[in-house]
Formats: C-alpha cells, sequence, structure tokens
C-alpha cells in the first residue's frame, strides 16, 4: 500500500508543476535560438515539440516513475500499449508472440507535432519508427538541383527509418510528420539483439522486409537506387552466425580484467563500436567512452573481436 501511494504522490507533484516547468523551458528554448541566431522556423519547431512533450505528459508516463515498477509490471504495460501495434506493422507479421513480447519490452512512445523531421536523410541509422497514429511524408534531396522531393506518404501501421536500420546504410530519407505524428520507437540495437537468435522469425521479418523493398522498386524505382541488388541473402543481420560477446559495466580492481568474469551480460554483437558502446549505456545506465578486451587491449573495431569475448566499457 505504502508503494502504490508513494508512487501516486509522484504523480500528483509531477501533475502540479507541469505548467511551470513548460513555461520555464519554452523561455529556455526561445533564449537559446536568440542566442544562437537560429532560423525561426527551426526555433518554432524547438518550441512546437517542448509544448507537445507537456501537453502529451498524461499520455506518456514518466521514465523515472516508470522505472521504479516491477519489471513484471513495466512488460505488462509495454505489451498493453504497444503489442497491437507492432502485430499490425508489416514487418512483423507473422512473426512469433515471444518475439513480439520481446520487442516491446523497450519500445518508447513519441509525439511529434506537424512539419518536424522525425528521420534525418544521411544520419546514422540507429532507430525506427512504428507510425501509431498520424501521417509522415517521405522526402528525398534530388541529384539535379539539391532541392527536397516528395516521393510517397505513410500512415498508421507503416515505418520510418527501417531502410537504414535494415540495410545498415546512412538513412535514405528524411521523414516529416504532416500531421500530429505518434510513434514507437525501436533502437537498432535492440532490434538486432532481438532477431538475430531468433532464426525463424529473422527468416519472416527479413522476407517481409524483402517483399516491402520489392513493391517500393515499382512504385518509386528511380528512388530505391540504393536497393537494386538488395536480396534476402544481403541484409546484414543475415551474416551468419551472431557473434555473441560478453559486457562489462566497470573495470574490476584488484584481480585484473583476465581473471574477472563476475556480473556480466551476454549479448550479440551489434555492427559498430558506437552501437556496442550505446548497447552498454542501455545495459548498465551508463556512457562508454572506450571498449577493452580481457587482455586491456583497446577495441578500434568491432570486426575483430571473436564469439564469446569479455568486453570492459571504460
Amino acid at each position: 500500500a505504502c508503494y502504490v501511494i508513494g508512487n501516486m504522490t509522484n504523480l500528483v507533484v509531477h501533475g502540479a508543476t507541469t505548467t511551470f516547468r513548460m513555461r520555464d523551458m519554452v523561455d529556455q528554448v526561445a533564449r537559446y535560438g536568440k542566442a544562437n541566431r537560429l532560423p525561426a522556423w527551426m526555433r518554432e519547431q524547438m518550441v512546437e515539440s517542448v509544448q507537445l512533450r507537456f501537453q502529451m505528459a498524461e499520455l506518456l508516463l514518466p521514465d523515472e516513475v516508470l522505472s521504479e515498477l516491477p519489471k513484471a509490471a513495466r512488460s505488462a504495460v509495454a505489451q498493453h500499449l504497444y503489442k497491437a501495434t507492432v502485430e499490425d506493422c508489416y514487418l512483423f507479421r507473422g512473426a512469433s508472440d515471444n518475439l513480439v513480447v520481446q520487442l516491446v519490452s523497450e519500445m518508447k512512445a513519441e509525439f511529434f507535432p506537424p512539419k518536424m523531421d522525425i528521420v534525418l536523410e544521411n544520419e546514422n541509422p540507429t532507430d525506427c519508427y512504428i507510425i501509431a497514429s498520424g501521417q509522415v511524408d517521405v522526402l528525398r534531396t534530388a541529384k539535379d538541383d539539391g532541392l527536397e522531393k516528395f516521393v510517397m506518404r505513410i500512415g498508421p501501421h507503416g515505418m520510418a527509418g527501417e531502410i537504414g536500420v535494415m540495410l545498415n546504410i546512412p538513412q535514405p530519407f528524411t521523414i516529416r510528420s504532416r500531421t500530429l505524428t505518434q510513434v514507437i520507437r525501436i533502437s537498432r540495437s535492440h532490434l538486432q539483439n532481438t532477431v538475430r537468435p531468433a532464426t525463424a522469425d529473422g527468416d519472416t521479418i527479413f522476407s517481409n522486409f524483402v517483399q516491402y523493398l520489392e513493391s517500393l522498386k515499382v512504385r518509386h524505382g528511380e528512388e530505391l537506387t540504393f536497393a537494386r541488388d538488395v536480396g534476402h541473402d544481403t541484409l546484414p543481420f543475415q551474416n551468419g552466425d551472431p557473434i555473441r560477446v560478453v559486457i562489462h559495466g566497470q573495470i574490476p580492481h584488484g584481480s585484473g580484467m583476465a581473471g574477472n568474469r563476475a556480473a556480466g551480460k551476454l549479448v550479440c554483437l551489434p555492427g559498430s563500436l558506437e552501437e556496442l558502446m550505446k548497447l552498454g549505456e542501455d545495459k548498465f545506465g551508463m556512457a562508454a567512452r572506450h571498449v577493452l578486451t580481457a587482455d586491456g587491449a583497446e577495441v578500434d573495431d568491432v570486426r575483430a573481436l571473436r564469439d564469446g569475448d569479455h568486453l570492459f566499457l571504460s
């Protein structure tokens, strides 16, 4: 009873201070934009994002409150909120219930006001998004004049950013909200770690993706030159068996790294060093600048790692 009352008190206090916090943050954003001489449209987007964040506060439980719930309760909430949306998304149709449950466990809902960029062309593919409600425009920079060109529109149950994530290439399109849009964010590392060990589900997901790409080639072939030779056997997630490594949240003292094998987490090796450090941050709640082997050597390239390696974040 005390546990429940304590959490309810936190929510009441949070709601009572929301208006003041929103005003303060809007003022800070306005001052920042003016001091750095940001364009008017950019300042407006920033203010709209802040206002929307507070307007949707009732629909998005604060992370600090959600993190206090037992793991089983957090999982149940995630399944209630996101499971049906994931199952209706083209990429995950036919995937097992077990895989969907694992996916939703670390998903995050976000809201974007109209005309807000969700994904930027040529940025690193760190996340992809399921459109839960609203619509987004898919845009690409024309090679001849450098102007933005409209490619297509995506609505509920569609995805944004998954092409860059699945192919492990810079995002080929800018994805911009057309209306107030709710999305569910999936990190590339979480998707990769969930899908790789599940062979049957992996085949289903990759087949769905290839079929989707083929349909896009028919309608927008001139915009998908980067995907002309993509097939089921060329997707990065499918490059042989997954390499599994053990990551540790801190460098041990005394016995040295080579003799320490405790308190690690077994994970599938991501495709880049940056993703490995981000995965470590997600697992241990601490940012890392370097990754060391058990022998104390600094890792510069994940391709040099082998199955079963123990890695230490520093």
